[in-house]
């Protein structure tokens, strides 16, 4: 799990200097976390880590509160992850009909 939150991080262009210095600022800003990458939700935005927890958002190196809507964020992720189900439904479609197709011309 920790891994695949690291990986994510830096496939999102975060260095991983900042990845360390962040899990760093973690254990001293939340002691009771042991290992922030598997138990904290980390979303890269430019080269800021932000940790979301109980319906807050804060920077991990500084502690900084972020205040944005979540629900809105909320709303644009389902929209996104409907397009995403969408878009894949047409390609499993289109696949399907090529397949169809190349068995009737065989």
């Amino acid at each position: 799990m920790a891994l695949k939150a690291a990986r994510r991080l830096i496939d999102a262009g975060v260095s991983v200097q900042r990845i360390r210095s962040s899990i760093q600022a973690l254990r001293k800003l939340l002691p009771f976390v042991h290992q922030p990458l598997a138990e904290l939700v980390l979303v890269a935005t430019g080269d800021v880590v932000l940790v979301f927890r109980e319906g807050a958002a804060f920077d991990a190196v500084s502690g900084q509160e972020w205040v944005f809507e979540v629900a809105q964020l909320v709303r644009e992720i389902d929209v996104w992850r409907d397009h995403v189900a969408a878009f894949t439904q047409r390609a499993r479609a289109s696949v399907r009909e090529l397949g169809a197709r190349s068995r009737k011309q065989a």
